[in-house]
């Protein structure tokens, strides 16, 4: 309802006017006649039309002007937790499909930062205190990976004491954040890991991009805060044959990250050794792919076995990209030597071969007959049923 200057109510609708006909009767017999009731004062301009502000609210933003801003930079510069990857306040997604070994390739981060060691043995790591917030693998087994881990790194799994921090158990990130508000208080660390991601953000779809910003963002803002960058383990889904990008599960994870690594390899083979294609991109990042070979030996058949563990960067950028691509005769071609002194057989060629850094697996005899007859012609020279690369 409006009013004029001197108070005097001005309705705007059928139900306004019947609304001030009642108040002014209801008025009226109060004061025992029927006399119209005064005017009431006019209100001052805004009252009674806004609803009160919350104090909380009533605070300012905080912008900090450019000097204030550098100096709260310099107090705690950003440095690199990961080499050409990863620094102490970007924070982004691990996702791959299942089975691929995303879990593993997160602890053996984990546990790189926190003995300050090479991740895969090829990029170095700012020591750092690590938590790490998973669910996925019983406590038992998870500190079994961690120690062969450590162990692969030429280091006594005593020295992760003081270093990495995990909980084993899911908690909802969303409604119980403040619990990783006070257990960064508590023992601040450099950085988070949190893996998977539907078993700590419950009730958010990856697939809206206003859901995981609501869940993600609080998220990263704690870790940041607290100084600690943040890599979130999330999942494919089943859309085979498209972009990585396509492949992670929901929109909402993918546009939140500043960084993003994807992990993807060949179908396993009967072999100890897996080969894994990472690929990584994220702001200010020139993209990185890389290959590796990775093998996870049980060492006795007890429910809890002590482990073995080896890892090894085998290809990096155009060479691990070729790797997707790599037909039979690529293949043959590559473990050639260009001489004839090391010249060799079609059953040792196989050999090499299944062990190659594609991770595709042995070739037949027969096709690789037909890749030295055929396709590489020109490319090789043989005698007595010998091989060698000549171009």
């Amino acid at each position: 309802m409006k009013y004029m200057l001197d108070g005097t109510p001005i309705p705007e609708t059928y139900e306004e006017q019947v609304a001030y006909e009642r108040q002014l009767e209801e008025a009226a017999r109060s004061n025992g006649n029927r006399e119209r009731q005064p005017k009431p004062q006019a209100k001052p301009a805004g009252e009674g039309r806004r609803r009160p502000v919350p104090a909380d609210l009533l605070a300012p933003l905080g912008a900090l002007s450019r000097g204030a801003a550098l100096e709260r930079i310099a107090s705690r510069p950003p440095s690199w937790r990961v080499q050409g990857i990863l620094t102490s306040d970007d924070y982004g997604v691990l996702a791959g499909p299942k089975g691929v070994g995303k879990t593993l390739a997160l602890q053996d981060l984990a546990v790189s930062v926190a003995l300050g060691e090479p991740w895969f043995g090829r990029f170095a790591c700012e020591r750092a205190v690590t938590l790490v917030l998973t669910a996925e693998d019983p406590e038992a087994r998870l500190w079994r990976r961690f120690d062969a881990i450590a162990a692969s790194k030429g280091h006594d799994p005593a020295d992760l004491e003081g270093w990495l921090f995990a909980h084993p158990i899911p908690f909802n990130a969303i409604d119980e954040l403040s619990r990783l508000v006070v257990e960064l208080e508590r023992r601040p660390a450099g950085f988070v890991m949190v893996d998977p991601a539907y078993k700590y953000l419950v009730g958010a779809r990856a697939s809206s991009l206003f859901d995981m910003g609501k869940a993600l963002t609080p998220l990263q803002t704690t870790c940041t805060d607290a100084g600690a960058a943040l890599l979130v383990g999330h999942h494919y889904n089943r859309r085979e044959g498209v972009g990585r990008d396509d492949r992670i599960s929901g929109a909402g994870p993918l546009e939140w990250a500043r960084v993003v690594i994807t992990a993807e390899a060949a179908p396993r083979r009967d072999t100890e050794s897996v080969f894994v294609t990472f690929d990584i991109t994220g702001n200010s990042l020139d993209p990185i792919t890389f290959n590796i070979r990775r093998s996870v030996v049980a060492l006795d058949d007890s429910p809890d076995p002590e482990l073995s563990y080896a890892v090894e960067v085998v290809a990096e950028g155009t060479a691990a990209v070729s790797v997707r691509y790599a037909t039979a005769a690529d293949r043959v071609l590559a473990v050639l030597a260009f001489t004839d002194d090391e010249r060799l057989t079609v059953r040792e060629i196989g050999d090499l071969v299944a062990e190659d850094a594609t991770g595709k697996g042995g070739v037949k005899h027969d096709t690789i007959r037909k890749a030295l007859n055929r396709e590489l012609k020109g490319q090789v020279d043989s005698i007595d049923g010998t091989w060698w690369r000549t171009s």
